[in-house]
Order: structure tokens, then sequence, then C-alpha cells
């Protein structure tokens, strides 16, 4: 199942709430033969699959006509042809292996007054076991655009990103970052040796190109022990990120810290009240946002991450 709307798989974004979805949504049913054959399928159909015209957008043929192949749970195969970028060490199982690709999350949108669909995947070895804390998912970005009554696929990347954990993907939501201009937001976490932290990382499309323009922190704990020197002491903090409604192309994005954080490098000291915000524009040379002066608010400023979710089928 996948959602049509704001967001998708609402509570796998976070490691702890995995647990509750130990299944992977799909059930793979080929064998090493048949993968194989859908390899040879992908090469030879990647080019020619497209959506007829005054067609519909559908999940089931963008997949076929994204991996030139498709089954009829929407299940694709594919060999990345490098490795994935992302900010952790890629698992084995992922190194020129055959991977299945499932939809994820997509949202039909509008930018510059052009009909857009935003699509994300996430794939996974297609045989073997693929279930552990740093087991990441491949996540692809796509884009439809609709021109002269047909969808056809502008912007492509099959293996943007690894992120997520167990094998499922993170939370997607599709944020709006300016008065014509979309991101995708990924919320992914991590938990280890005592610390548990959540943070967010956006990618826009930029001139055809796929960018991460923003990552930012959304909450880190430590539970550590004022008594011993060694660890350092127990803090907690919260980050609320919101969009600033200005002038422009892009939309400023505003952060709110609050919360208890440790004094600097020195574990025996205690940890100490922070109250803060901070402003980010971005930054159109570098593609991405920036810490900046916040000189103007117009309009609202609205909670990123908090958007509607709506059921949909594909």
């Amino acid at each position: 199942m996948i959602w049509n709307g704001e967001g998708v798989h609402e509570g796998e974004s976070r490691r702890y709430l995995l647990f509750r979805n130990l299944a992977f949504a799909l059930t793979l049913m080929a064998s090493l033969s048949c993968v194989q054959a859908n390899a040879a399928e992908t090469v030879q159909n990647a080019t020619t699959a497209r959506f007829e015209k005054n067609e519909p957008f559908s999940v089931h043929t963008a997949m076929r006509v994204i991996y030139g192949q498709t089954d009829e749970n929407d299940a694709s195969f594919f060999k990345p042809e490098f490795k994935p970028r992302g900010p952790y060490e890629i698992p084995e199982e992922l190194i020129g292996t055959m991977l299945v690709a499932s939809p994820v999350a997509y949202k039909e949108l509008e930018e510059s007054g052009t009909k857009k669909v935003y699509m994300v995947t996430s794939a996974i070895p297609a045989e073997g076991k693929f279930f552990c804390r740093i087991c990441y998912p491949v996540l692809g970005l796509f884009v439809f655009e609709h021109r002269d009554g047909r969808w056809g696929l502008t912007v492509y990347d099959k293996d943007l990103v690894i992120l997520g954990g167990y094998g499922s993907s993170p939370e997607v939501a599709f944020v709006q970052i300016g008065p014509s201009r979309w991101a995708v937001a990924f919320t992914k976490s991590d938990a280890h040796l005592g610390h548990n932290y959540f943070w967010v990382v956006l990618y826009a499309v930029e001139g055809g190109a796929i960018s991460e323009v923003f990552e930012g922190l959304t909450f880190d704990e430590y539970d550590g022990d004022e008594t011993d020197c060694t660890f350092g002491p127990s803090y907690r903090y919260d980050v609320d990120l919101f969009t600033v409604h200005s002038s422009g192309d892009y939309y400023g994005i505003k952060s709110a810290t609050k919360g208890t954080i440790p004094q600097g490098a020195n574990a025996c000291l205690p940890s100490v009240a922070v109250s803060k915000e901070e402003y980010f524009q971005y930054d159109t040379k570098l593609r991405k946002y920036v810490p900046a002066q916040m000189t103007e608010e117009i309009g609202p400023v609205v909670p990123l991450g908090e958007h509607k979710r709506e059921k949909g089928g594909g």
C-alpha cells in the first residue's frame, strides 16, 4: 500500500517503530532465473515503455516506464549502475546484486504551471534476508511531467540515496519550499550507545538535477550519567522546523531549538538549558539552504512536516 498525498507509511521513519512492520510490503515471488529474465527485460524495454496519450497517471505504468518491467504488485527488478550516495557505509548486500524496487510514495502537484508527479521508490536485495539495523534500502526519486496530453519521465535517479533501516524506507513527505517549488522530505533516525536522534533531509529538483538542499536534527537525546565524567550528563532537545513564506522562488526555513544540551567537550559539566532560533535561506549557486539573517516574513510560518495524509491507489 502506498500513500497518494503528503506522506507514506506513517511511523516507519523511526527505527524503533519499524519492529511493528517486520514484514516488507512486497512478497518476493521470483526465483533467481526469473530475476535474471526480468533484468534482461529491463534493458530491452527501458527506452520503449511509456504512457499513452491521454492516459491518466498510474503507479503501475510509472514503474514500467522507470524500470522497463513490473509485476502485478508493482515490483520491478534492477541492478544499481553505481554505488548509491548517502551518509552511511553501503551494505555489502546492495553492491553488484539484483534489487527489487517497490513504490513508496507519490504526489501529483504543479510547478510553474506544469502538472507533475513526484515519485519515490525503495529497493532491497531480491534474494536473501535483509533485516538489520544497518540494512538501508536504496531510494529512488523520479519526476513525471504532463505535456501535450502525455505523462513523460523527466527526472530519473534509481539510486539517489540509502536511507531507512531494517530493510524499510524512512517516512516520506512532500513539502512546499516556494510558491512553485516542492521538495521530498525523508525523516530518518538512529540510536547508538545511549544516543537517540532524528533528523530530516530535503531533496529538490533544480534545472533537471536532484540536490540535497537541507538537513537538520529534529530530536536529540542522550541517556548519560551525571556521576561519571567518562560518558557525560544526560540531555534532550527538540528542534521544530518551519517554512517561512517570503518573496522569491524559495521560502526560508526556520528552526526553533528547546531543551537541554551538553556544555562542549567537558563531560564533567552538567547539561544546560537551550532556547534558540536559526534561519536558513536558499542559495541558488550552492543549490542548498545556508544560514542567514531573517529579513522578512510574508504570510504564514508553516511547520515543516505537518501535512495532510491521504490514502491513494496506484
